[in-house]
This record gives C-alpha cells, structure tokens and sequence, in this order.
C-alpha cells in the first residue's frame, strides 16, 4: 500500500454510509487481480518509495492546521513503504509518511509469524489555532507586564498597551512513540507488552480572572507528558478463548500554575494573581475477557474490567497576595480524589438456523467517586472581599453514576435479496449529587435490507423514550439553579429517527446513491432549558465512467441541525447548516501511461441564534478546493506525479471579528481575527517500486 502526499489537507466531508449495490460476482473483472507474496513467488522484498518538493504560496496557520504547510516556501516530500516476507516465516512492514513535514509519521512491525511480533513508531501532529493574536506580556508559567506599564480603571486608559504589544502564535505539537510486541509461547499461549509515551508542547489562550469585574486572555504554556503501558496474557482454545490484562497510565504537566500581573488599576489591592493548571493523575486499569463457543452456532462472550483514577497533586496557596492578612486555610492539602471503575459486558449470539439469528448484550458503566467531601472557603480571583463581607465558600460534590444497559436483537434473512432486523434496548441511570436521580429509556429499532438485481435498499426506524426521576435542585451548588430548568441530558425527552439509503447501479459504469435521514428529540416537559431538537441530513452521489478512459464522480450532502431553547422570559432558535460538493473527473491517457484529474470541493457551515425577533450575525466558513493532478508511468516501476492545489477560505465570526485587544474596556483580549486566505501548493515527486 502507498501513501502519497502530493496533497495532504484537511477537506469537510459529510455523507453516510451507503449500502452496497455493486454487480453480482459474475459481472466482475478478474483478469487484472494479482496476487501479491503467492507461493513461488521469488520476491522477498518489496518496496515503494516517493520524493519529491512541494511549495506553498503563502502563510498561513489556518491552511496549515494538522499538515505542517503553514509558512511560505518549499517542502521536501518524502513517503516509503516496504515490505518482507521469507520461507522460514518472518516479515517486516514499513509505512513512513510525510517525512518532510510536521506532521510525519514512520512505523515498522516485524518478527516471526506464530513466534514473536515487534512494532515500534513515532509521529507527530501540528495543531495550529492562530497567528493573530497580540499581547503586552512576556513569560512562560510566569507573566509580566512590560517596564514602566501604566495601569488604568479600563483598558481605555492603559497608555502604554499599544505600542508594547507583541505577536504571539499559539499552537501545540503533539510527539508520540510507541513500542510493542507478542510472544507466542505456544499456538495457544501467548503474551502482549506495549509502552506509549506522548509529549504536547506550545501555547493556548486562556481567560483569567482579576476581582469581580476585570479579566485578560493571556498566551499560556502547553507542556504535557503522559505514558501508558500494557500487559496481558491470551489463551485460545478450540471452544474458548481469555485474555488477563493491566494498564497503567500518568499525565505530567510540567507547568504546575500560571502567574499574571494585573494591568488594571482596580481592584488596587491585587497586584497579581495565580491559577492552578491541569493536574497530574495516574490509571490503572485490569481486564478480565473470555469467550465461549457452547455449540458450533452458539457464542458467549463477557469482558470484565476494573479501574482506579487517582489525583492527589499538593493544593497551590490558597492565595498569593500579601495584602490579604488573614487568608482563611484548606481544610485539606490535596484533593486526595480517587474514582474507582467497573465495566462489564456480556454478549450471547445464537445461529438458530441459516435465517434467523439472535443476540443478548448486558452492558455496565459504573465509576464511584470516593473523593472525600470538604467545605472549601476561597478567595475569589486572588481578591479580598469587601469590608464587612464573609469569604465564599462551597462543597465539593464527588460525582457518582452507575450506567446498565440490556441489549436484544433479532435478524432474520427472509431470502437471499431481503433481510429483516429488529431490537430493543432498557437502560438505566443512576447518579449522585445530580438534580435526578435515576433516569430509565427504552429504546426500539428496525431495520430493512433488500437487494434487488441492481438495486441496494436500507430503511430503518427508531424510537426511544427517557423519563426520570422528580427534578430536584442539588442544595449544595450556589448561586441555586431556577427551579423551572431542567438539564437536557437529564429531561424526559423523545427520540423519533428514520434513515434510508439506496444503491442503484443500472449500468456496469454508472453508480448512483441516496441517503437521507431525519431525528427529532422533543423534551416535552422543559419549560427552561432545552425543548426541542431536530436534525436532518441528504446526501447524493455519482460516478459515472463517460468514456472508457474518462471517469466522473459528484457528491452533494447537507446536514440541518435545528433547536429551540427556552428562558424565564425568552426563547432562542438555533440553526446549523452545512453543505458539501465534490466533483471530480479521472482521465486515463496512453493505455494507462498517464492519468490526469481534477477535483473541485465546495464546503460552507453556518450558524444563526435569533432571540425574540432580533439574532445574532451569522457564523459562518466557506471553502473552495481546486485540484488538478497527473502522474506519468515512465515504466512499469517508475512514475512521475505533479499536482497543483488552489483553496479559497474565509471565515466570519462576529464574536471576535473587528475586535482589537483593548475593544472591552474590561477584558485585555489577544485581539484575535477570524482566518481567511487564498493559497496555492505545488507539488512534483518521483515515485519508483523495487
């Protein structure tokens, strides 16, 4: 298998999964097929190797989110496969990918088949958010205000902001390297180890908070490790099969807190201030699998699991300001917070007869949170209160949920063109300090399969109805909910979905699909809060073979999402829309020798809120891709392949938009813009198979 990276760019796709309508066997081409490491095959390596340059136009973070191409100038393209197979078993296989960029990644497995197995990798992945951001502030974990800055009541006010800010490009680079192998000690023993150690490093903007009114964005530092490591032990018999195994893994942050100045001049007795990063925690997890095949058309299959989550990192002061005097005390200096886990699953599947077939599932989710409970007196944003008023204070609540779910399914084949599915699912949901107590759905489903000469159908219906438990407000979270609200994903609520799907292929060089599929939720009993939710989606697609040589392929989908909110005194509609098309058109030249095509994808969402009879300006991103490509077979081995991109993208977001750092005379932003660019990339490599 080859990878290429003539054009490596993220491309919004929306469709759904078709059914296959593909000709009959009889009606399929097999005189090309080859096969590949057959016996006698004198070959014992084989590789596949492409490089060549690339060049992109301009800069851009936007274009080049996830692939590295965000600068202008040129790239150095770089992909290899290669693979080994030998008489006495073993093999290797190499998949390197992107080697030039940023976003490369290369791995090897190997070892003996029936023996041993050894895999080992690296890649890594650019995540880059913006390259628009502004800021007075220098420093990593610790952050200071330029010499000589001068406070003020708003942002306004801050003389000297203007000509000290400075660019800042937040982004994060994630690094991972895993190792792995098997042992097979014999045909039915064998053992698994794995190790996974991942770094993320950078910047990313946060809020942070000064007093009860004033607040800045700030540029902060990404610095994370977490490893993982595996063990476990297979057994396979020829009736059963069990696997025990155990998993650790731990997060580092080696940024324990972050430290500002404050660049306002109120509250004047809070000169700085300090929050806390994500904490360090560590998993440990071990899992019981086993299946057992009771008759030659009878399975049983049950995974058992247990974990333990723990977090315990020494709470910071509970203030780093000297002018409070007589800070209130932690009743505790660490959380102390531990989660334990319980997963289990139980599968029986039934072959009753060649037609009608029979599953059960029992599932289980459950995590007990022991964390102890403390009242928690705290100053709010490193600022005193005022005279004569107390310290806040709130309880922890250690959230507990226990998840239980009871499957069944029924299938039956009706003839060799038409099948028939059907099911039923009951769950559960328990909780703690949450406004239910126990909620219960059930669930219903059918599905219909046809295939009909050219012809691929799939309809399918479902129903589901959740009620719960009285609505009680938690006593204990302040400022106290209104009493009318009720939280979605806790409401009474019902769920009506349909989909349906159709494959139709009249001619040997003509494919057409349907999909198209509607959900509705109706929260009947929220007079608060969400009531209702809708969501459809369409989808078409073409391929048609014109000529021998000269391929088309179209697609068109588009996704509505709908809802309707409610307040006390006010009600919101919020509609999301997204389009997709792609075209595109394949032409194969000089008995296969060369191969031209073009790709045109159009891609555009939008966003409206309209409260009462005003809204909010549309959100909304748009998308033009232009692709022509070709590649040249210089011999059976050897081929030459240029490709030239054109992408067009604007975003608008009124929520940033035309805002600059000092826009909100009490929040210092980073003055962000949405991103919008017109970039080509160029690409020419030599591809060569040994």
């Amino acid at each position: 298998m080859r990878t290429s990276v003539l054009i490596c760019l993220p491309v919004v796709l929306a469709s759904n999964t078709p059914v296959s309508a593909q000709p009959q066997n009889e009606d399929v081409d097999t005189s090309q097929w080859q096969c590949k490491w057959c016996p006698g095959d004198e070959r014992k390596v084989e590789a596949d190797v492409e490089g060549g340059l690339g060049y992109v136009t301009n800069d851009s973070y936007k274009f080049g989110d996830y692939t590295g191409l965000n600068e202008k100038g040129a790239y150095i393209l770089a992909d290899a496969d290669a693979s080994g197979r030998y008489e006495n078993g073993t093999y290797f296989d190499l998949d390197a990918r992107n080697l030039g960029l940023d976003s490369r990644f290369i791995g090897i497995e190997g070892g003996k088949q029936g023996r041993a197995q050894f895999d080992i990798s690296y890649d890594q992945l650019p995540k880059l958010n913006s390259d628009t951001a502004r800021t007075p502030y220098t420093g990593d974990s610790v952050q200071r205000l330029p010499t000589g800055w001068v406070d003020a009541p708003t942002t306004g006010g801050m003389t000297m902001l203007s000509s000290s800010l400075r660019d800042v490009n937040l982004s994060t680079e994630r690094r991972r390297t895993s190792v792995g192998a098997s042992f097979f000690q014999t045909e039915a023993l064998s053992y698994d180890l794995s190790y996974q150690h991942e770094t993320k490093k950078g910047n990313r903007s946060a809020g942070l908070g000064f007093g009860f009114s004033q607040s800045a964005t700030l540029a902060i530092p990404v610095d994370y490790e977490s490893d993982v490591a595996s063990v476990g032990v297979n057994y396979n018999a020829k009736r059963w099969q069990a696997s025990v195994s155990y998993q650790m893994s731990m997060f580092k942050n080696n940024n324990e807190s972050i430290r500002w100045e404050n660049p306002f001049s109120a509250p004047a007795n809070t000169p700085e201030g300090q929050a806390a990063s994500e904490p360090e925690n560590k998993m440990q997890m071990l899992a019981v699998k086993g299946a057992y095949r009771i008759t030659d058309s009878v399975l049983l299959a049950a995974v058992l699991s247990y974990g333990e989550l723990r977090q315990d990192q020494q709470y910071l002061p509970i203030t780093i300001n000297n002018n409070i005097t007589s800070p209130p005390s932690l009743p505790r200096t660490s959380l102390d917070g531990k989660i334990n886990t319980l997963d289990a699953n139980l599968n029986l599947h039934a072959g009753i007869s060649e037609k009608l077939n029979l599953q059960f599932q029992y599932n289980q989710h459950e995590q007990d949170n022991t964390t102890p409970r403390d009242t928690y007196i705290y100053v709010t944003a490193d600022t005193p209160p005022d005279p004569g008023d107390p310290y806040p204070s709130r309880k922890n609540l250690p959230y507990s949920f226990r998840q239980q779910e009871l499957q069944g399914e029924v299938q039956y084949r009706l003839n060799q063109q038409h099948k028939l599915s059907g099911g039923a699912d009951y769950e559960i949901y328990d909780r703690t300090h949450q406004e239910v107590e126990s909620t219960n759905e059930y669930r219903l489903w059918g599905l219909y399969l046809a295939q009909i000469s050219k012809v691929g159908l799939q309809v399918r219906l479902d129903y589901a109805d959740r009620k719960g438990d009285a609505y009680e407000l938690v006593d204990d979270i302040t400022p106290p909910q209104n009493t009318l609200m009720r939280k979605y994903n806790m409401a009474d609520r019902v769920r009506n979905k349909a989909g349906l799907s159709l494959q139709y292929s009249p001619l040997p060089i003509l494919d057409l699909g349907f999909n198209a599929s509607l959900s509705k939720d109706d929260y009947k009993n929220s007079s608060v809060g969400l009531q209702e939710s809708n969501e459809s989606s369409l989808s078409l697609d073409l391929r048609y073979t014109i000529l021998e040589p000269l391929t088309l392929r179209a697609l068109y989908a588009l996704t509505n999402i709908d809802s309707t909110q409610a307040g006390v005194d006010w009600q919101a509609e919020n509609d999301d829309r997204m389009d997709v098309f792609d075209l595109g058109l394949l032409y194969k030249l000089m008995a296969d020798k060369l191969n031209i095509g073009f790709d045109y994808t159009y891609a555009k969402s939008s966003g409206k809120i309209t409260v009462a009879s005003a809204g909010f300006p549309e959100l909304t991103t748009e998308r033009h891709s232009f692709k022509i490509y070709g590649d040249y077979n210089l011999s059976k081995r050897s081929y030459v392949n240029v490709g030239y991109l054109f992408e067009n993208y604007d975003e608008e977001n009124w929520a940033i938009d035309g805002l600059t750092v000092d826009s909100m005379g009490s929040v210092l932003t980073l003055g962000e813009q949405s991103p919008s660019y017109n970039i080509g990339y160029f690409t020419v490599s030599y591809r060569y198979i040994f």
